[in-house]
C-alpha cells in the first residue's frame, strides 16, 4: 500500500529508539535486512538486525545502510525505513532515482511486508525485508552486548560529527573561560574610556554649534540692513555657516550612535545599572544626549530659507544631512536645493537643468537602502507540454545577488540572477548547467523569488523570472550540451514523454560578449532611487563609482547591517558591447545586480549603472540608460 508523507530524521527515531531497545527490549520489535548484492560495506547473504525506529539507505556517510560510490544510481539519501506503530514504512527520498519494491517503483511511502524485496534504483542493489515471528520478533531476544553494538552502529552513526564537535567545543570552552574572564576586565576599562571620549567630543560639538548659531543670527541681522553690494557676500557667508552646521550635525549623530552603542555594551557587561536609559549627559553648550541613544536637536530657526532642517523633516525640504556610515562621504558638500553661489551655484544650476537626471537625489547612499533588495529563491520548477517537475536543484546551491528600484518604478537586476543558465560556461556551477539541460530540452525554467529591502519582511516583492523583460538579441552563440542520465530518469519518473533521439546533441543559446546582461521589471506605484541616464552613457575613464549591495548571506530580519560597498573607477566605455568596464575586480556574486552610484557635481548620488560582474575577464556595468 502506498501513501505520501513528509519525512524528517529525528533524534527520537534513532538515539531515543536505540536506548529503548537496550533497556526495554521486551516491549519492542525489530526486523532484518538481507543483502542480496555485494558492495564495499556488505556481502551478498549478509543480514543486519535493525533495532531503531528510523534508518536511511544511500551513499551518504550518515546512512545506516551505506553503499559505496561505485553504485552511481544510488542517491546520497535514497530511501528511509521508519516505524509506524507495529508497521514499517519504506519512504522514497531520492529526487533523481527510483525506489522499487518487488520490481515496481513506489511514490511517497510504502508499508513493507515480510518477504518484500527492496531495490534502490533500476539495476541497483537489492535487500530482503524480514520480520521475525513470535518471541524472536522482540528485541529482548538479542543479547545485550549485541544490542549495544547495534545501538552504536545504527543510532549514533548519523550524529558522529556532531558528537565529536560537541566534545571539541566543550574542551575549548573550558580552556577559553579563564582567558575570557581576564579579557573582560580589560574590555570594561576600555568601554569606560570610550564613553568618556565620545561624551567629550559631543560636548565640544555642542559648543561649536552654539557659536555657529550665534554667527548665523548675526549675519541674518546684518543682511537686513546691509547695502545691496554687500548682501551677496553675507549670503555666501550664511551658506558657509550652514554647511558647517551640517558637518557638526553629522559628527554629532555619529558620536551619539557610538556612545549609545558603547553604553549598551557597558550595560550588558554590568558596568551600568540601566543599559536602556541611564543618566543624561549635558554638554557645556547645553545640548543633551540621552544615555539610551536619544536625539540631539541641531535645528535652527533661520530666515529666508537658510534655516537648517531637522533630519526628521528631511522629506519636507531639499536641505541635506549626510548620513553616517557611507564610505568616503565629503561632509563639506551642500545638499541639493540648498542656496549656493559662485561656481557651486553654476554647478547646481547645470544639474537642475539636466534633462537626463531623474528623481530627487540625496548626498548619502544610505538614504536609498530601502530601495536596494536582496534576492532569495523560493522555488524552482520546470514546465513542458503542460507538465511540471522539480528539477532536483538544491536551493542552498543557488547563488543570487541584488536588485534595486529606480525612481520611475522599474526594478533592475543582473540577468545572471534571472536566467542563470545562459552563463553556465562563463560562471560555472552544476546547478546552472542543470538548468541549461532542461532549457535545451524545451522546458521553461521558472524561478520564484522573494526580494527583501532593509525594511525586512515589511517590504517584500514576490515575482518569478518569467515576469522580467530581457534582451536576448546578443545571445548568438549556440552551445552543444549533453543531457545527464539523472535528468532523463527524473523526466521519465514524472511521466513526461521525450523520445530518446531528443536527448542527443541538444543546443542552447548562451552568453556572448554582445549579450545584454540586465533584466527589468516594471512596477507601478513604486518609487525608488534617482538615476542619471546621460552620465551613464558618457562615463570616461577615471569616473569613480560606488557599488552597494548584499555581498553576504543576509538575515532578512536585520538587512540594514548587511549592505556593503565596493568602490572602483571606470576604465573605459565598451561601446561595441554596450558596457562600462571597471578598473578593479570583485568576484563576489552578491554584488550581481547592485546599483552603481556616481556623485554629481552638487554632491548628490545617482545611479548610472547596474553591476553585472566579471564577463570576458573584466568587471562591467550596464549603463542605466540601456535599462530603461
Amino acid at each position: 500500500m502506498e501513501t505520501k508523507t513528509n519525512y524528517k530524521r529525528t533524534v527520537a527515531g534513532s538515539v531515543g529508539a536505540g536506548v529503548g531497545a537496550i533497556f526495554n527490549g521486551s516491549g519492542r520489535t525489530y526486523y532484518i535486512l538481507e543483502h542480496k548484492t555485494n558492495s564495499k560495506y556488505h556481502s551478498a547473504g549478509e543480514s543486519q538486525k535493525i533495532i531503531i525506529d528510523q534508518i536511511e539507505l544511500g551513499r551518504d556517510s550518515s546512512c545506516q545502510i551505506r553503499y559505496d560510490e561505485s553504485f552511481e544510481t544510488v542517491s546520497r539519501k535514497h530511501a528511509a525505513i521508519v516505524r509506524d506503530g507495529n508497521n514499517w514504512q519504506l519512504i522514497h527520498l531520492s529526487t533523481s532515482n527510483p525506489t522499487l519494491v518487488n520490481g515496481r517503483p513506489i511514490q511517497g511511502t510504502y508499508y513493507l511486508q515480510s518477504g518484500d524485496e527492496i531495490q534502490l534504483s533500476v539495476n541497483g542493489p537489492r535487500l530482503g525485508f524480514i520480520q521475525p515471528q513470535g518471541k524472536q520478533a522482540l528485541t529482548s531476544s538479542i543479547k545485550l552486548t549485541e544490542r549495544m553494538n547495534l545501538f552504536r552502529q545504527q543510532a549514533l552513526r548519523p550524529y558522529r560529527r556532531a558528537i565529536w564537535a560537541l566534545a571539541a567545543l566543550l574542551l575549548l570552552v573550558i580552556i577559553g573561560f579563564g582567558a575570557w574572564n581576564y579579557k573582560l576586565q580589560l574590555d570594561n576599562q576600555e568601554l569606560r574610556q570610550e564613553m568618556a571620549m565620545y561624551q567629550t567630543k559631543l560636548d565640544s560639538l555642542a559648543v561649536v554649534k552654539q557659536g555657529l548659531l550665534q554667527e548665523e543670527a548675526d549675519l541674518n541681522q546684518q543682511l537686513e540692513s546691509a547695502p545691496t553690494a554687500k548682501k551677496e557676500e553675507i549670503r555666501q557667508r550664511i551658506v558657509y555657516v550652514r554647511s558647517q552646521l551640517s558637518n557638526v550635525a553629522n559628527e554629532a549623530s555619529h558620536y551619539q550612535q557610538q556612545l549609545a552603542r558603547t553604553r549598551q555594551l557597558a550595560a550588558a557587561s554590568g558596568i551600568l545599572d540601566d543599559g536602556a536609559g541611564g543618566d543624561d549627559y549635558i554638554g557645556d553648550g547645553g545640548a543633551a544626549v540621552t544615555g539610551g541613544g536619544g536625539d540631539i536637536d541641531y535645528t535652527t530657526g533661520g530666515d529666508g530659507g537658510y534655516g537648517y532642517i531637522d533630519p526628521a523633516r528631511r522629506g519636507e525640504s531639499s536641505a541635506h544631512i549626510a548620513s553616517i556610515g557611507d564610505p568616503d562621504i565629503n561632509h563639506n558638500t551642500v545638499g541639493p536645493g540648498t542656496p549656493v553661489s559662485g561656481d557651486a551655484a553654476a554647478q547646481v544650476g547645470a544639474y537642475n537643468d539636466n534633462p537626463t537626471a531623474h528623481g530627487d537625489a540625496s548626498g548619502t547612499i544610505r538614504d536609498y537602502y530601502n530601495h536596494i533588495y536582496t534576492l532569495k529563491v523560493r522555488r524552482i520548477s520546470c514546465e513542458r507540454d503542460g507538465r511540471s517537475l522539480d528539477p532536483g536543484i538544491s536551493l542552498t546551491d543557488v547563488v543570487c545577488g541584488t536588485g534595486f528600484v529606480l525612481s520611475n518604478g522599474t526594478f533592475v537586476t543582473a540577468r545572471q540572477n534571472i536566467q542563470p543558465w545562459i552563463f553556465f560556461r562563463e560562471l560555472g556551477g552544476e546547478w546552472r548547467e542543470l538548468m541549461a539541460e532542461y532549457v535545451a530540452l524545451g522546458f521553461k525554467v521558472i524561478i520564484e523569488y522573494d526580494a527583501y529591502s532593509t525594511e525586512g519582511t515589511a517590504r517584500k516583492f514576490m515575482f518569478n523570472n518569467q515576469d522580467f523583460l530581457v534582451d536576448t538579441s546578443g545571445d548568438v552563440a549556440v552551445e552543444t550540451i549533453d543531457i545527464q542520465k539523472d535528468v532523463r530518469v527524473r523526466i521519465k519518473d514524472n511521466g513526461i514523454d521525450i523520445r530518446s533521439s531528443e536527448y542527443k546533441s541538444r543546443t542552447i543559446n548562451v552568453y556572448t560578449p554582445r549579450s545584454q546582461c540586465f533584466a527589468i521589471l516594471p512596477k507601478k506605484g513604486v518609487s525608488g532611487i534617482p538615476y542619471d541616464a546621460g552620465v551613464s552613457m558618457k562615463s570616461d575613464g577615471g569616473t569613480e563609482v560606488q557599488v552597494a549591495g548584499f555581498k553576504n548571506n543576509p538575515d532578512i530580519h536585520n538587512l540594514d547591517a548587511y549592505i556593503s560597498y565596493w568602490k572602483s573607477s571606470t576604465s573605459r566605455t565598451d561601446t561595441h558591447n554596450g558596457t562600462i568596464v571597471l578598473q578593479d575586480h570583485n568576484r563576489n556574486p552578491g554584488y550581481l545586480g547592485s546599483p552603481a552610484f556616481f556623485k554629481e557635481a552638487d554632491g548628490a548620488y545617482r545611479v548610472i549603472g547596474v553591476m553585472v560582474g566579471q564577463l570576458g575577464g573584466e568587471d562591467r556595468l550596464v549603463p542605466i540608460a540601456r535599462c530603461n
